[in-house]
């Protein structure tokens, strides 16, 4: 109609101006009219429909495009781009659906670009398809046993070791679940603990790796005065992950609720179920505890599931090795002089240990208030001063009093400062060392043990932590932590622990995968100074590794002045390396996907194409 409307002003003028005889200039009224019905030519089509759609996993249907145009009835639409050719759009009606349902843990997001013609004239619009999760394809149900009749068979077996596949080991990273289970039928959580709860372990999850299921059964109610059918329900859940075989026994010689306190982890009996949390609100968030300890308790309890876990597995192989010895033989190992799998400092003060640092990389990456209480510091000067005093008192105590537990009853509950202050002070020898005690020694166990059965635990030690260059024997490190908790006055060796930014940005490559397939890189200063300006920062850490899964492609999102790239050599060609692209598509400024294969290097690099110093290193698990 605007068009219309102005032709006929200038037609109008046109004429006044042409008539009449005294002196004006003539006026190409032909000229007028051609230019006017020039403005007026065909129409474009004009696509109104969205720009983004959001999609679940396991269907084909997206939505439907929609385009007019004021002089043409008959529109084409067609599609083209990166994703084209994975979608399909009737060229008539504009329905757009995808050619095999997507699925999320593959690809979560595709880009094409719509294209609408009406024989002379098109327009296009770029189109993003986000695919949203569905925890339909999760065939692991929370509170229920895969297995009944313990052991399972296992697939292959040698003079040591029994082999065993789980059935949910075909479940995605993303998808085998944590299952938190809430027991509110007289009291409700308080928030915002689900938040934090849930929260918590998403991030150690995503840190350190997940490779059994979870069920975490967290009780609102006090302890004391849990009602007797919640109780039992409770016991009854419990018992079918960690007793499927026996519930009804299990039930029956469950400790009084008012003794439990919050304990995690998995045992080789239990594992073919995967690993169990007990939490409760009153002994946690709920008594006055501190919002980071209440925070980090969660995170130890995760990280005995993820020790012990990965004790067992086999990342060669995908398999989990049980000792032969092991079933049946309880009592023999509760009697003996030398551990089973890890000394207790290592499991209770890794644990300490890790979770702390959990927590802290947690609270800080999600801004969570912890004013007028404790720290990550704090914490670990807490564990120094326990442990300092502790050995203090009696001349003769060393780290090896600990092996089993609280020496014999003698210092009930220093294996926890013991060995949180024992593997501060192995990192203080060696920054490669906090790799090597949150992933590598665990990751070595079930090798080692096989080799020599019943010393896993100290050949694990040897063969993972160096002093010197060689392999540090396990009873030299006993001698070293003794001399050195007693060498300098409390504070200085409360001093001496690593910042808070070292904890904060303190680095780990798992050996299993560790990432989901949205990854969101931030551009700031840097914090740790290893050179450079700005980093990329990952969930909080800066230049975060990654554990990346073959048959799946990660999406990398990136400020537009930073544009990401990936390399076989550290900082690409900022260090004379070439970019590999192999796999890689740049979407748009901000999005790039990297789709990984069994052929895809096993070790990449991320890092700035502009910027040099900003990236990180990547490995594909294969």
């Amino acid at each position: 109609m605007t068009n219309y409307k102005t032709i006929s002003s200038l037609i109008f003028l046109a004429s006044l101006s042409a008539c009449g005889g005294g002196g004006g200039d003539a006026v190409d009224t032909a000229a007028i009219v051609s230019d006017a019905y020039s403005v007026a030519g065909p129409a474009a089509p004009v696509i109104s429909s969205a720009s983004s759609y959001s999609v679940q996993e396991n269907q084909t249907a997206i939505a439907t495009a929609i385009a007019t145009d004021s002089d043409s009835s008959s529109l084409t639409f067609s599609l083209t781009g990166t994703d084209a050719s994975a979608l399909s759009i009737n060229s008539s009606t504009g329905v757009m659906t995808f050619n095999t349902a997507p699925d999320y843990e593959t690809k979560s997001s595709y880009a094409v670009t719509l294209n609408v013609s009406d024989g002379a004239l098109s327009a296009t619009k770029n189109l993003t398809i986000s695919i949203t999760d569905s925890l339909a394809d999760n065939p692991l149900a929370c509170k229920t046993a895969s297995y009944t009749t313990l052991p399972p068979a296992a697939s292959s077996s040698d003079s040591v070791m029994n082999y065993y596949s789980y059935s949910w080991q075909a479940i995605d990273f993303e998808l085998l679940p944590i299952c938190l289970n809430y027991y509110e039928a007289t009291a409700t959580i308080t928030s915002p603990w689900k938040t934090y709860i849930e929260g918590i372990y998403d991030y150690s999850k995503f840190t350190l790796g997940h490779i059994v299921p979870i069920n975490a059964f967290i009780l609102a109610a006090p302890r004391a005065s849990a009602s007797a059918a919640e109780t039992t329900q409770f016991n009854t859940d419990f018992c079918t992950i960690v007793n499927a075989s026996q519930v009804s026994q299990c039930v029956a010689g469950s400790d009084p609720m008012a003794n439990r306190s919050a304990a995690g982890g998995v045992g080789f009996e239990q594992l073919p179920n995967g690993g169990d949390q007990q939490l409760f609100q009153d002994g946690l968030w709920g008594s006055g505890e501190t919002v980071f300890r209440a925070i980090a308790v969660i995170a130890h309890e995760y990280y005995h599931v993820h020790q012990n876990g990965l004790k067992f597995y086999i990342e060669a192989t995908d398999k989990f090795a049980i000792p032969k010895a092991w079933p049946g033989n309880s009592s023999s190992y509760d009697s003996a002089s030398i551990p089973k799998y890890m000394p207790n400092w290592i499991e209770e003060g890794g644990a300490e240990f890790g979770g702390i640092i959990i927590a802290a990389k947690y609270i800080a990456d999600n801004s969570i208030d912890i004013t007028g209480g404790s720290s990550a510091e704090q914490e670990f000067q807490n564990h120094i001063r326990a442990a300092f005093d502790g050995f203090a008192a009696n001349a003769s105590l060393s780290l090896e009093d600990f092996n089993m537990g609280d020496n014999g009853g003698q210092n009930p509950g220093l294996q926890y400062s013991a060995g949180a202050a024992a593997l501060m002070y192995l990192w203080l020898q060696d920054d490669a060392n906090y790799q090597k005690i949150m992933i590598d020694y665990y990751a070595n166990w079930a090798e080692a043990e096989a080799l020599r059965a019943g010393y896993g635990w100290a050949d694990a030690f040897k063969n993972t932590f160096q002093k010197d260059g060689n392999p540090y024997e396990i009873t030299t490190f006993y001698t070293d932590f003794n001399t050195w908790i007693r060498s300098d006055t409390k504070a200085n060796l409360k001093a001496s622990i690593k910042t808070k930014n070292q904890m904060l940005h303190a680095n780990l490559l798992p050996t299993t995968e560790n990432t989901p397939i949205a990854i969101t890189l931030v551009a700031a200063p840097k914090v740790i100074d290893n050179g450079g300006a700005n980093k990329y920062f990952i969930d909080g850490v800066q230049q975060k590794s990654l554990s990346l899964q073959p048959g799946k492609t990660y999406t990398f999102t990136h400020p537009s002045t930073h544009p990401i790239v990936f390399s076989t050599t550290s900082d690409g060609t900022h260090s004379s390396g070439t970019n590999y692209t192999e796999g890689v598509t740049k979407v748009s400024s901000t999005e790039t996907t990297l789709k990984v294969t069994a052929t895809t290097s096993a070790t990449l690099y991320y890092y700035c194409s502009v910027h040099s110093g900003m990236g990180g290193k990547i490995k594909s698990i294969q």
